[in-house]
C-alpha cells in the first residue's frame, strides 16, 4: 500500500492478479473429477488409522491414492479391476482423467503453501518395458522416470537422493531405508512434499503447552 495515496501498488497488485489467475486456473478442474475418490478416502482413512496401538500415524490418502492409480496403469485383467474398485473408478480412462485432476488440484509452491504429488517410476536396465505404459505415466501421473541396475549402491543412492529432494530433506531416515533389491522389476515411488504456514501467528510470547 502506498503510504502517502493509500492505495495499493500497481505493480504488486499486477502481481498478485497473475498469480491469483494462474492459482484458479490450477483449482479449476472438470466438475466431478472427485467422483469416487471421496469413497476411497473414506475407507483408506479408517484401514490405515484403526487400530494404531498407540502409535502417533501418518497418513497421506492423496498419497496413495496415486501411488495406486500409477500401479493400475501397469497391471491389467483381475489386477487392474480390483485396484479400480478399490479407487471407485469404472475404468483406466476415467482413472487416468482423475488421477491428473487430482494432482493439478492439490498443487501448490507459492512460497506460502508447499503441495507436491511427486510421482516417479524406476526402470530396470535388463528388462524391456512398453512404451506407450511409460508415456501414459508421464502424461497422466506427472512421474518421472529413471532407468538403473537394481540392487546397486549406485541406483539405491540415486532413488535415496531424490526422494529426499522431492520432500526438502524431511524424510532422510526414511529415505535411506529404501533400496530395490537385485530382482525388482519396476519400482513406483510416490511421495508427498506439504508445507504450509499458520493461518494467523502466534502471538510474540511463547505459546504454552496446555490442553486444548
Amino acid at each position: 500500500i502506498d503510504k502517502v495515496t493509500g492505495e495499493l501498488d500497481k505493480e504488486f497488485f499486477d502481481v498478485y492478479e497473475a498469480w491469483h489467475q494462474d492459482k484458479m486456473a490450477q483449482l479449476n478442474q472438470p466438475v466431478g473429477y472427485m467422483n469416487g475418490v471421496d469413497g476411497f478416502i473414506d475407507t483408506s482413512i479408517q484401514q490405515f488409522l484403526t487400530n494404531s496401538n498407540g502409535q502417533n500415524l501418518v497418513y497421506s490418502p492423496l498419497n496413495v491414492y496415486m501411488a495406486l492409480a500409477m500401479l493400475a496403469e501397469v497391471t491389467d485383467g483381475n489386477s487392474r479391476e480390483q485396484i479400480l474398485e478399490l479407487l471407485g473408478s469404472e475404468s483406466i480412462d476415467i482413472l487416468r482423467t482423475q488421477a491428473q485432476s487430482v494432482w493439478n488440484a492439490n498443487y501448490m509452491d507459492d512460497g506460502a503453501v508447499t503441495s507436491v504429488l511427486a510421482n516417479s517410476l524406476w526402470l530396470n536396465d535388463d528388462v524391456k518395458y512398453i512404451k506407450k505404459t511409460m508415456d501414459n505415466l508421464t502424461d497422466y501421473y506427472y512421474a518421472s522416470s529413471f532407468s538403473g541396475k537394481m540392487g546397486s549402491d549406485e541406483y539405491n543412492n540415486a532413488l535415496q537422493s531424490w526422494v529426499n529432494e522431492q520432500t526438502g530433506g524431511l524424510l532422510k531416515e526414511q529415505a535411506s531405508g529404501n533400496e530395490m533389491r537385485p530382482d525388482t522389476i519396476l519400482a513406483l515411488v510416490s511421495p508427498i512434499h506439504f508445507r504450509a504456514k499458520w493461518g494467523s501467528e502466534f502471538p510474540n510470547n511463547n505459546p504454552k503447552k496446555g490442553l486444548l
